[in-house]
């Protein structure tokens, strides 16, 4: 990797990239591959079970947390509360389901039929 200070960088978004179902997604993912790549990196079987008890704490964490900063949001009608609470929730979902096996691949595509 290099830096440079004076480096003109442009950075462009897609359109696709701007939606809520993205951002979800991307939450998901993102809690999915933490906990299989903890689970992956733990060595041992033993090391592993502990990585899997504590990716799923985590992500039973999230899930409370973000249903109530939701739940708080839709009281006080404020759409900012309302999407972080969901998005920590779906990162929530994505830990849990990584810590038991699931494995989503955000990019991946359809099998031709």
């Amino acid at each position: 990797m290099v830096w440079c200070d004076e480096a003109v960088v442009v950075d462009v978004v897609p359109a696709a990239r701007l939606t809520r179902r993205w951002v979800l997604q991307r939450a998901y993912r993102s809690g999915n591959a933490w906990s299989r790549t903890s689970l992956e990196l733990a060595g041992t079987r033993r090391a592993a079970a502990r990585e899997r008890v504590r990716c799923s704490g985590q992500g039973v964490l999230r899930l409370c947390g973000g249903a109530a900063r939701w739940g708080v949001g839709v009281a006080s009608r404020s759409q900012p509360q309302r999407a972080r609470g969901l998005r920590t929730l779906v990162r929530g979902a994505g830990l849990l389901s990584g810590a038991w096996g699931s494995v989503y691949s955000e990019y991946r595509r359809p099998s031709p039929a």
